[in-house]
């Protein structure tokens, strides 16, 4: 049975910038099979765009890239789901998960 694809953009708040955060949440994207790009915004946040093949992994995934360590610190995560106000889609959202510099 094929799992239906679920899309979401994200905001991601808090010390998020300049501490590899886009790193943790691409590489953690590409480790649970996600597709999506991330890039920093220039009021601080980090937005997140991507595609996963069903809910559970998508839940998996935010409740990972909510962890910060030493220096990450997500004050909160905003989560537009396809179809919800707030959602809009990159064009490489559909690829293997990356980095927008």
């Amino acid at each position: 049975m094929k799992q239906e694809t679920v899309k979401a953009r994200m905001i991601a708040s808090g010390s998020v910038q300049g501490v590899g955060y886009r790193y943790k949440v691409a590489a953690l994207g590409r480790r649970l099979g996600l597709r999506g790009v991330v890039r920093n915004l220039e009021d601080g946040t980090v937005e997140i765009f991507c595609e996963a093949d069903g809910k559970g992994q998508m839940n998996e995934f935010i409740k990972r890239i909510k962890e910060g360590d030493f220096m990450i610190i997500v004050e909160k995560l905003d989560v537009f789901y396809e179809d919800q106000p707030g959602y809009s889609s990159h064009p490489r959202q559909g690829e293997k998960f990356g980095i927008e510099y």
